[in-house]
């Protein structure tokens, strides 16, 4: 991928700073995870969960940082694609997130060509990650489909998407859609 950076900058930016960005990101995704449940499954989301959610990743070993944890924070330990590729997926889904509150505050129509753009970058970020993995985009997509069937069928159901078999769906996962 010749459009790809191919160093990661390091000693511009404080680690720390990144770590908790993105220790903030796994909260707001925890949180907006329980939102979708209850407006896509019908889930009932109470409060309390919807909170914990949120601020529960500071108790976690990941958070809060302070200068002293710069020094344990390797970037090495994941290859430079792949923490690219996170960043990007992450920061492409905010600018998609973005657009669609500006629509659904009234502030604007829903910008149809942006949102284009921003899928098609979420994809060029895929096959970074697919790259710096090794994990084959079509293989990886097939599986996902593998884990969707064991959980639903051939049919989208609210019930099976709130009452999951995760070892059988872990199994599809691993090309092993007969276990479980």
């Amino acid at each position: 991928m010749r459009t790809a950076a191919s160093n990661l900058h390091p000693e511009k930016i404080e680690l720390t700073k990144l770590c908790a960005g993105m220790a903030g990101i796994i909260g707001l995704a925890r949180a907006l995870d329980l939102l979708k449940k209850g407006l896509v499954y019908g889930k009932d989301i109470d409060a309390d969960g919807f909170a914990n959610a949120l601020y529960e990743v500071v108790n976690e070993d990941t958070a809060p940082f302070t200068e002293e944890d710069e020094d344990r924070i390797n970037l090495d330990a994941v290859p430079a694609d792949v923490t690219h590729a996170i960043l990007g997926i992450v920061t492409e889904a905010g600018e998609l997130a973005e657009a669609w509150l500006k629509a659904v505050l009234g502030k604007q129509p829903l910008d149809l060509v942006n949102a284009a753009e921003e899928t098609g970058d979420i994809d060029w970020y895929q096959e970074l990650l697919a790259r710096g993995t090794g994990i084959a985009v079509d293989d990886a997509r097939a599986r996902v489909i593998a884990k969707l069937v064991k959980r639903y069928g051939d049919k989208f159901s609210e019930d099976r998407a709130l009452v999951r078999n995760l070892d059988a769906e872990r199994a599809a996962l691993e090309g092993n859609a007969e276990a479980a």
